[in-house]
């Protein structure tokens, strides 16, 4: 099942369904994933915007407006680390340890330790929801508020969470 849903949508992301005509492809399967999903998330705020995949040590993606501004985004998918090595790799068995109140805290610190070459432009940070059971909204947002509070640096400009599956941003730093 997993091995049919990896060529449906291997085959959607190639035939273009779903990405607009303004956006550019050329990377692994992790890329496509995160352009497929920060091209989503940019749909509901912006029409025109093209999204290159980068390489480390420089964020995940460089996003260029119709206006000409750049701005890199960094991804990363909030997901239970076994239920992740199931969906992506067949050959595992999945276990269980299905979700747990750090899942959030873990991903969120790991992105904020990170050294980034960003040439001088702002990085906003993409917290997404996609294949991990949805907490509530709520709690969501207090979590990542308390943490943020606690954060005496950071590398991004802006935090935002986004849900793929409703197509729904529930927060956004200020």
């Amino acid at each position: 099942l997993i091995y049919i849903f990896k060529i449906i949508f291997l085959m959607l992301i190639f035939s273009g369904k779903l990405m607009n005509n303004h956006l550019k492809v050329n990377m692994h399967q992790k890329s496509s994933k995160e352009v497929v999903v920060l091209n989503k998330f940019l749909n509901n705020s912006f029409s025109e915007f093209t999204i290159t995949s980068c390489k480390p040590p420089k964020p995940d993606c460089l996003c260029k407006f119709s206006n000409g501004e750049r701005v890199y985004f960094e991804l990363s998918e909030i997901i239970d680390q076994n239920l992740a090595r199931k969906f992506y790799d067949e050959n595992l068995q999945f276990v269980g340890g299905f979700f747990s109140d750090d899942i959030l805290d873990r991903r969120i610190k790991d992105k904020f330790t990170k050294e980034y070459e960003t040439d001088g432009l702002n990085v906003e940070l993409l917290l997404f929801f996609d294949l991990q059971p949805l907490w509530p909204e709520k709690t969501i947002i207090e979590q990542i508020k308390i943490f943020l509070s606690s954060m005496q640096r950071s590398p991004f400009s802006k935090v935002s969470v986004f849900d793929v599956q409703k197509n729904n941003v529930l927060f956004q730093s200020t």
